[in-house]
């Protein structure tokens, strides 16, 4: 109490009103220092209504797994809470929204608190809780709340199997004893995660069965079942066990019936047979193996066929177990041991298999030669006099590795034959054979000999032609140049040069350009010979004595030269033109045309730029050339090409030729200009080629030179020419001709024609000789070429046509466009004029070997035709042996038929039937007497001179004794 202001305070830490607290009494007094008064005062506690609380602040309870509170709750525990006033309390969970977790799946007694679980099961390996919940205890006033977990804790479970029951069978006489037979497996799982073990606890036969305690894989080990005998499947129980608990299923073991194995009656068979025995065409018996089955089905043999069993060329029977040969005949010297075969029995689901061991017998063979003919070439005029020719060597072998001679035994009674004894080396030891006469083939018979046995080859030499060199009409020719003549415009012609090539090829003739040739301003017609200067004039008051050139003729594979001496004469009053210089530009008056005449121009100095407009196809390949020398000055090279706008084309190098195909059509344009005029060490002026003063240098076309100007500028020659073979050619259609014109001896035209592969056509070129056109001298077929520009063999001729033309058979191999090239054969002789060409389909002909479908009979005859030069027909006749048969070929068209010669029933040349001489003019008959009866082949031709050889032949057989039906005595 306070003494001043009589205020009285409460000073104790509470009161409890429930527990009988107060009434307080005590004696409050007043005093003024002398006088007291008292007063009494009553302190009474009075009740307020207060909070339940709980007996602890949170509880922790514990839920087994799996316990299942869905149909029956689970209890956890009871919460308790008190009231201070004793009022009665209500229990509740918190939903989730508010507080707790899991609030679904408990609840709680609201008057007891309670707690139970009321949901299906947790699983405490799938990581279920722990569960938090709020507990609230009310008086109807005030509340209180309290934290609850709830723990799963792990219980012990029992595996369980997949299957409640499993059914396995094993197959009779299956044998596990050794090795056990797996039957399949069992499979459990332990909810808890722990390592199971599998047992086999009861059954029917449990001694023929185990399992694999960590597995569950269940096997037979007993020594086989008989399903006829056996009495029921066998009942098994297996038991799944994780230390704690154990889980059990029902195995049933079903014994399924087996077909059983075929039994050999031997485990191996040995046989044998001799070396070389064919038995390609009739089998070789070797011997029998035999087999039984059990079950007494029929059974199937074979031969295994792998390559451990190497079985080799055999067969068996299949239904009788007969071992045969099928091969071509075994080398007894050569084969690495006994042929192991592994013959298969089957009954259609079992089998057996045996060793079968065949064995080859050693026989006393002949020598055989490596190859059944042989063929080798002979080039004409080779001299083997005085050294003898190699042609190749013939190679035979000795079976039994015994030692071999060699000898010619038919075929060489002319003695120009020779073989190595020893080596088989076969030599040519004649003087030299004519090609164009006619020489050869010869037909020759090689012997190998081991001393008993031997064997004979046939050996067939052909003479080959050999490029002879061209001959000139003249070794020197002299031609006059009158001074001042300008050939710089218009070339000026001074005379032609002739040479003749003995095989007839076309030639092409050249200046040769060497500083030794010292050849000068001059140019020669490839095709004609026809010289010209191309100079811009020479004056003959200065020049230094006459021009002397070298001019070359060449077959593509031979020359020969000639010295042509070129005077320049007097001409009073002459003068050189002035040229004028072409602008560097579009607007430039320079143009050069495709596969025309080439433009001309003069490069003024080292800067000098010369535009020419050229007009190109699309897709179209161009070469461009350019001819020219250094002057001291300039170079004349190309710089570069440029689009019909003047913008530069990218890539293009400079140099004397350039390669370019156009992107698009219309107009380009060629830029030459002058490089360095000096020249470099060992080379020309600039790079590139150049030529001397006064030098010649021929084209790739064939013909012009161009010379220096001196200080007036350097002289050039530009050319463009289509390389487009496709663009060169005209269409042409199977059956229907076309017309065409030869301007100049070296003049070549192209057609294109649609082929199919497998069907043979004949190409025609014809002119004067057959009224199809005025060409007079031979026209010439150069080649047919496929899309990829490669000509194909056999397809250039000359002179295999009617007359004087040109003809070639031609089968393609694919579908598709090939290109025919076509020209005359003499392109040094100026020559013109019209002619036709035609591809035509032709009927299949008659074949050269032993396929052909030619036939005579004898007595008879039959016609054939030659289609081309070169043509073969081959006719099938039966002969009897030693009789004696006359063989006549009669020329209908044919000037010069010729029979070729009889081969026997495999193909190979008869030795010594061949026609050696003519009889009578345009008739060749031929004697010959089988020494064997059979079929033979009588090949029909012609000779091989320049008689038209083209057109219908007859052939005839006759039998010599039939047809001489003269009696032998008087009374014939």
């Amino acid at each position: 109490m306070t003494s001043s202001t009589g205020e009285l305070f409460y000073f104790g830490t509470g009161e409890d009103f429930e527990a009988g607290a107060g009434p307080y009494g005590f004696t409050v007094r007043a005093s003024d220092g002398t006088r007291t008064v008292d007063a009494a005062v009553t302190v009474t506690v009075t009740d307020v209504a207060e909070a339940p609380a709980f007996a602890e602040e949170s509880y922790a309870f514990d839920l087994a797994e799996n316990a299942d509170g869905s149909a029956d709750r689970v209890s956890l525990g009871t919460v308790a809470a008190t009231d201070p006033e004793g009022d009665a309390l209500t229990y509740s969970l918190v939903a989730d929204g508010e507080a707790g977790s899991g609030s679904g799946l408990f609840a709680i007694d609201t008057g007891t608190g309670e707690l139970s679980y009321v949901g299906p099961g947790e699983d405490f390996e799938a990581g279920a809780g722990p569960f938090g919940l709020t507990v609230r205890a009310s008086d109807g006033t005030h509340a209180v709340d309290a934290d609850v977990t709830v723990t799963v804790t792990d219980v012990s479970e029992a595996p369980a199997f997949a299957e409640e029951s499993y059914a396995f069978t094993v197959a009779e006489n299956a044998d596990g004893s050794t090795d056990r037979v797996s039957l399949g497996t069992v499979a459990a799982s332990d909810p808890d995660g722990g390592a199971l073990t599998y047992s086999l606890v009861a059954g029917s036969g449990v001694g023929l069965f185990a399992i694999d305690s960590s597995t569950g894989e269940l096997f037979y080990t007993g020594a086989g079942e008989d399903f006829e005998s056996v009495a029921g499947p066998f009942q098994l129980t297996v038991r799944a066990s994780d230390g704690t608990h154990t889980a059990d299923a029902a195995v049933t073991v079903n014994v399924t019936d087996e077909s059983e194995a075929p039994v050999f009656a031997e485990a191996q068979y040995a046989f044998d047979f001799a070396e070389n025995v064919d038995g390609s065409y009739e089998r070789i018996l070797l011997g029998t193996v035999a087999a039984t089955d059990p079950d007494g089905d029929g059974l199937t043999y074979s031969l295994v066929t792998d390559d451990e069993a190497g079985s080799g060329p055999f067969a068996v029977d299949a239904a009788t177990g007969e071992i045969f040969y099928t091969g071509t005949g075994e080398d007894f010297e050569t084969i690495s041991g006994a042929f192991e075969l592994t013959v298969r029995a089957s009954d259609g689901t079992s089998r057996a298999d045996a060793t079968v061991t065949v064995t080859v017998t050693n026989e006393a063979e002949a020598p055989a030669f490596a190859d059944s003919t042989y063929a080798f070439d002979l080039a004409e005029n080779a001299d083997g006099s005085a050294e003898r020719v190699l042609l190749g060597t013939v190679s035979a072998s000795d079976p039994d590795g015994g030692g071999l001679t060699y000898s010619l035994v038919a075929g060489n009674e002319s003695g120009l034959f020779a073989i190595d004894a020893a080596t088989g080396e076969l030599f040519y030891t004649g003087s030299g054979e004519d090609y164009e006469a006619g020489a050869g083939p010869f037909g020759l018979t090689v012997r190998a000999s081991d001393g008993t046995h031997t064997a004979d080859t046939t050996v067939t030499v052909t003479v080959t032609d050999v490029a002879e060199a061209p001959v000139f009409a003249e070794e020197a020719y002299a031609f006059d140049l009158a001074e001042n003549a300008d050939g710089s415009a218009e070339r000026v012609l001074l005379g032609t040069v002739a040479a003749t090539d003995p095989d007839g090829d076309g030639l092409t003739y050249s200046l040769v350009t060497d500083d030794e040739a010292g050849s000068g301003p001059f140019a020669i017609d490839a095709a004609t010979g026809e010289l010209f200067y191309t100079g811009s004039g020479e004056d003959y008051e200065n020049v230094t004595g006459p021009f002397e050139l070298t001019v070359r003729a060449t077959d593509g594979t031979n020359s020969a030269d000639a010295t042509v001496t070129v005077t320049v004469t007097d001409v009073q009053g002459s003068s050189e033109p002035e040229d004028g210089d072409l602008p560097d530009g579009r607007a430039t008056g320079g143009e050069v045309a495709v596969d025309e005449a080439p433009a001309t121009g003069t490069l003024r100095s080292a800067n000098d730029r010369d535009w020419f407009k050229v007009t190109l196809a699309s897709g179209h390949t161009y070469v461009f050339s350019l001819q020219g020398e250094a002057d001291g000055s300039a170079r004349p090279r190309i710089l570069g090409l440029r689009d019909a706008d003047g913008n530069p084309v990218e890539g293009i190098e400079a140099g004397d030729e350039v390669r370019f195909t156009a992107g698009s059509g219309g107009t380009w344009y060629i830029v030459v200009g002058g490089a360095d005029g000096g020249a470099a060490p060992g080379g020309t002026p600039g790079g590139g080629f150049g030529i001397r003063s006064f030098g010649a240098l021929k084209a790739p076309d064939g013909g012009f030179g161009v010379r220096s100007q001196g200080d007036g500028g350097a002289d050039y020659r530009l050319q463009a020419r289509d390389v487009t073979r496709q663009a060169r050619a005209e269409q042409v259609e199977v059956g229907e001709p076309v017309n065409g014109d030869f301007w100049y001896g070296g003049d070549i035209d192209w057609f294109a024609v649609t082929l199919e592969a497998g069907t043979t056509y004949r190409l025609d070129l014809k002119g004067a000789s057959t009224g199809d056109g005025t060409l007079v001298w031979d026209p010439k077929i150069h080649g047919v070429y496929d899309g990829d520009g490669d000509r194909l063999p056999g397809t250039s001729n000359v002179g295999g046509g009617l007359g004087d033309n040109s003809r070639v058979l031609f089968t393609p191999e694919t579908d598709g466009t090939f290109y025919v090239k076509v020209g005359m054969q003499y392109t040094w002789w100026t020559n013109e004029g019209t002619y036709t060409f035609s591809v035509s389909e032709v009927e299949a002909d008659i074949a050269a070997d032993t396929s052909t479908s030619g036939m005579v009979e004898v007595g008879g005859s039959v016609a054939g035709e030659i289609e081309a030069r070169g043509d073969r027909d081959w006719f099938a006749v039966i002969l009897e042996g030693g009789k004696e048969y006359r063989f006549e070929m009669v020329g209908g068209d044919v000037q010069v038929p010729e029979i070729h010669g009889i081969h026997d029933s495999d193909g190979n040349l008869v030795e010594g039937a061949t026609v050696g001489k003519l009889s009578t003019l345009f008739l060749y008959p031929l004697q010959f007497t089988p020494e064997e009866g059979g079929t033979y082949y009588v090949s029909a031709g012609h000779r091989n001179i320049l008689f038209p050889v083209l057109g219908e032949y007859s052939l005839s057989v006759i039998d010599v004794a039939a047809a001489d039906d003269y009696a032998e005595d008087s009374g014939t």
